[in-house]
């Protein structure tokens, strides 16, 4: 009986701690800047995705455009739509951190982003 007890206590745990799930939910990760592992155009390259489903994003220092759109997430993977471009990206999320994906993304403007490589919050 103690042993079906502990046994349940640990998968209700793990349950609720999301343990070995690779989903997550677009309130874990909003409300954060995520910073590219490499230079930017001229300085950084950051990402901020806002909780209300809106982002920005800005390649560097020499780059005079801010791109803003929205971004979804579906499974590990987020979104982002640019508004006044038709680029759309795509990211792996690995734990703090957005892993560019390079199939079936445009990739940006000024910063050509290799598949892999990281956006770290």
């Amino acid at each position: 009986m103690k042993r079906s007890i502990c046994i349940a206590a640990m998968l209700l745990a793990a349950g609720l701690s999301g343990c070995g799930s690779t989903e997550r939910t677009a309130e874990q990760i909003a409300g954060k800047k995520y910073y590219y592992e490499k230079e930017g155009f001229g300085g950084s390259f950051s990402i901020e995705l806002n909780a209300d489903g809106s982002f920005l994003y800005y390649e560097g220092n020499l780059s005079s455009y801010i791109a803003t759109g929205t971004w979804s997430v579906s499974k590990d993977t987020v979104t982002l739509k640019d508004q006044d471009y038709e680029l759309v990206n795509h990211f792996r999320i690995d734990g703090d951190s957005l892993r560019f994906i390079a199939q079936d993304s445009t990739n940006f403007m000024n910063v050509k982003v290799q598949d892999g490589e990281a956006f770290n919050a």
